[in-house]
């Protein structure tokens, strides 16, 4: 019989409870399995700080559905998005589709273009602070940013589908889009 040596979780609908929460039972069978346990996560990082410390994790962590492998402060492996596409990606979802809510994470940051009642959900999640910018400008005047993630929120499921149809249509070579919440891509 093959022995477990590592244990990778999701967060959200696995991990988390309703709340969000980690429920106590949970940390306890983590606690006493004393095998490295690793959360796999589309957050960023420091979305995920708070539930690290509290189960008190000292292995690798995945963010950013892989794009980042870190443990405490330390990056292992980053894979960002390759900026040229990141940057057409960016161009094209504010032309075919303005209203929709755009955020834009590099390693340390977390960029939007408009507070809105999503992003001000979406604060709930994390400890960053949204940094209020024009997306285009900011990934044009800095060409080196390292971007992991591009986030659309819009409350309306079916205009999600439609963007994530048009956008995989466009057959962007190394980016994946990929549906993370019933209102995120």
């Amino acid at each position: 019989m093959t022995k477990i040596k590592h244990i990778f979780s999701d967060l959200d609908g696995t991990l988390l409870d309703d709340q969000g929460k980690i429920t106590k039972k949970t940390q306890e069978v983590i606690e006493n399995s004393n095998l490295p346990f690793s959360l796999v996560s589309a957050r960023a990082p420091q979305a995920m700080e708070s539930l690290i410390n509290q189960l008190n994790l000292n292995s690798s962590q995945v963010a950013f559905n892989g794009g980042l492998i870190f443990a405490k402060n330390e990056v292992i492996k980053a894979n960002p998005m390759v900026h040229a596409s990141a940057q057409e990606l960016i161009k094209t979802i504010k032309k075919d589709y303005p209203e929709i809510n755009l955020s834009l994470y590099s390693l340390s940051d977390w960029y939007v273009e408009k507070i809105d009642k999503d992003i001000k959900q979406e604060m709930q999640f994390t400890p960053q602070v949204p940094k209020l910018v024009d997306l285009e400008t900011l990934i044009t005047e800095r060409p080196r940013l390292e971007i992991f993630k591009i986030l659309l929120i819009t409350p309306n499921e079916s205009k999600l589908e439609e963007i994530k149809k048009h956008l995989e249509k466009l057959n962007f070579p190394d980016i994946i889009i990929q549906k993370t919440w019933e209102t995120y891509l």
